[in-house]
């Protein structure tokens, strides 16, 4: 999240959805979610993807860059 927010920045862009793949055992699951206000903010970010975990229920998970 913290490069996420550093890219946006710069770019002088904000957030206004994040949305979360998931792909295990040959499925596919997604999630999004729109915060209040677009942000840059790693905090605002990081929330909101800790909320979009917290949506499917994971258990174990490892994020990966894309």
């Amino acid at each position: 999240m913290v490069r996420l927010g550093r890219v946006l920045r710069r770019r002088g862009q904000a957030a206004r959805a994040a949305t979360l793949r998931l792909f295990a055992g040959g499925s596919r699951r997604e999630r999004n979610r729109r915060p209040g206000e677009p942000s840059v903010h790693d905090d605002d970010l990081r929330a909101t993807a800790y909320q979009l975990t917290d949506a499917v229920g994971l258990q174990r998970c490892r994020p990966a860059g894309g």
